[in-house]
C-alpha cells in the first residue's frame, strides 16, 4: 500500500550527485555517472554473466532507494536475456514516490496475458522524473523461478518519510518530525480546452502534422529565503535567463541553456494555427533533461511568459495538468521514446542549415497519401542539431537564413495548411 507523500528539503547546491539505486533486484551496476542515459543509466551490460536475481513466476518484489524529496517513477518490464533494452511491458503506471530514502514494492504482479516460464529470462527497468526535470535510469536483469519468493517485512519496508501516491489519488499530509509537512506545488493558470476536434488516440492513419520541440530548457529551480515568522519560505520557479543570471553562473552553466522563453513562443504559434484548429497537428515537448510531454491539442497556453512560467513549473510537479472544465488532461508528462507515440506511417524529419534547401509547401506535398510527417525543432538558443538524429528519417534545411524555432513551426503549419486545403 503506497503511504502518504512526505516531502523534505533538497539542497540546491548538489543536485547533480542526487541520484537513485536499484536494491533488488540487483541493479546491473553503479550507474552513477552515467543515470541520465537512457534505458539502463548506460550500464547496458551485467557486471558479471551470473548477475541474475530470480524472481517469481506471478511477480515479485522491487526495492529502491532514492534521493530526491519526490520522483516521477515507472518500473518497466523486458522480455529476453543478453542485457534487454527494450522495456515495452507497463508493471507499474507512473506514480509519485515521495521522501528520501528505501522504497519497496512488496509485490508487484504480471500483466495477466503475459505468459512466462520457469527459467524465462527478462529485465527490469526503474525510471524516475526528479522535480528538477531530470529523468534516472536503472536496470536489473531477472530469471523467472519457480523456487523465487517475494521478499519479507524485514527486507521490504519504507524508511521513515518515504511513501507515494499515484495521481489519481489525493495525498494525505503527514509528519515524521516537528514542522515537518507535505509542501504544496505553487499556483498555476487555469487552464480550459479550447478545441474540441483532436485526432482520436485510436487514430492510425489520418494524416497529420507532428511537432517535437526537441531540447527544451524547462527546469525548475526552488529558491529558500527568510520568512516573517524566523522560518524558511521557498519558492519554485522556472529557471530563465532574464531572473537568474547569478543562479547560472553559480552552476558554471551557460545562460542561453535557461531559455523556456523559445518553447512559449512555439506553442503559442503552434497552437494558434488553422493546422491545430482542424484537428491536423500534435505536439511533444522533450526536455534537455530527458522528460516528454504530450500537449493537448485543445490547450489554451497563457499569453504571458510569467503565468506560462507558473505553469510548466507546476506541469514538472504534478506531471499532468487537467482542463478546468473536463478530466482531460491538456499537459502530461509520458513515457521515452517519441516513437512509441508516433503513427506507423510516419516520416521523421529533422532540420539542419547544412542539409539541402527544400520549399516547405513542395516537401509536404510529397509525402504519401497516408503518410504524416514528424518535424523535430530545436527549442534552445544554441547548440547541436544532433538531438535527434536516432529517429530521423532524413535531414532538410527550409532556408537560406537562419530562423527561429518559432518561425520554423509556423512555415510547417502554413504548408501543411496549402497542402491539406485548411482555411
Amino acid at each position: 500500500m503506497l503511504l502518504p507523500i512526505i516531502l523534505v528539503s533538497l539542497s540546491l547546491s548538489v543536485p547533480s550527485l542526487a541520484h537513485f539505486s536499484l536494491v533488488s533486484p540487483y541493479w546491473r551496476g553503479n550507474s552513477y555517472p552515467t543515470q541520465w542515459e537512457r534505458p539502463c543509466g548506460g550500464v547496458n551490460q551485467s557486471i558479471s554473466d551470473t548477475n541474475r536475481t530470480e524472481w517469481p513466476l506471478d511477480g515479485g518484489s522491487v526495492v529502491f532507494r532514492g534521493s530526491h524529496p519526490w520522483a516521477y517513477t515507472f518500473v518497466n518490464l523486458g522480455i529476453g536475456g543478453d542485457n534487454t533494452t527494450n522495456f515495452n511491458i507497463t508493471l507499474v503506471d507512473g506514480f509519485n514516490q515521495t521522501g528520501n530514502g528505501t522504497f519497496c514494492f512488496p509485490r508487484i504482479t504480471l500483466p495477466a496475458d503475459l505468459q512466462v516460464s520457469d527459467g524465462t529470462n527478462a529485465s527490469i527497468q526503474v525510471v524516475q522524473v526528479n522535480e528538477h526535470g531530470s529523468s534516472l535510469y536503472n536496470c536489473a536483469d531477472i530469471t523467472f523461478s519457480t523456487d523465487a519468493r517475494t521478499l519479507g517485512a524485514d527486507e521490504c519496508s519504507n524508511s521513515t518519510g518515504v511513501g507515494g501516491y499515484f495521481f489519481d489519488a489525493q495525498p494525505a499530509t503527514s509528519s515524521t518530525q516537528s514542522g515537518t509537512q507535505s509542501l504544496p506545488p505553487p499556483e498555476l493558470p487555469r487552464l480550459v480546452a479550447e478545441q474540441h476536434v483532436p485526432i482520436s488516440a485510436t487514430d492510425k492513419d489520418t494524416q497529420r502534422l507532428i511537432v517535437v520541440l526537441s531540447n527544451a530548457s524547462l527546469e525548475t529551480y526552488r529558491a529558500s529565503h527568510g520568512g516573517r515568522t524566523g522560518g524558511r519560505d521557498e519558492k519554485f520557479s522556472l529557471l530563465n535567463s532574464d531572473e537568474h543570471i547569478g543562479v547560472m553562473r553559480k552552476m558554471n552553466r551557460d545562460i542561453s541553456d535557461a531559455r523556456p522563453d523559445i518553447t512559449h513562443q512555439c506553442l503559442l504559434t503552434l497552437l494558434d494555427s488553422p493546422v491545430n484548429k482542424a484537428g491536423r497537428l500534435q505536439i511533444y515537448i522533450h526536455t534537455a533533461k530527458g522528460v516528454l510531454i504530450e500537449v493537448s491539442p485543445t490547450v489554451r497556453i497563457p499569453r504571458t511568459f510569467k503565468r506560462f512560467a507558473g505553469l510548466m513549473v507546476q506541469l514538472l510537479h504534478k506531471l499532468s495538468i487537467r482542463s478546468t472544465n473536463s478530466q482531460e488532461k491538456l499537459l502530461k508528462v509520458i513515457k521515452n521514446p517519441i516513437t512509441d507515440h508516433l503513427p506507423p506511417n510516419c516520416r521523421k524529419v529533422t532540420l539542419s542549415f547544412d542539409a539541402e534547401v527544400v520549399r516547405v509547401r513542395d516537401y509536404v506535398q510529397s509525402l504519401g497519401e497516408r503518410e504524416s510527417i514528424c518535424v523535430f525543432v530545436g527549442a534552445m538558443a544554441k547548440g547541436k542539431d544532433d538531438f535527434a538524429d536516432a529517429f530521423k528519417d532524413e535531414s532538410i534545411s527550409i532556408s537560406n537564413y537562419s530562423l527561429s524555432a518559432s518561425v520554423a513551426c509556423s512555415k510547417f503549419c502554413h504548408a501543411a495548411e496549402d497542402v491539406w486545403d485548411i482555411i
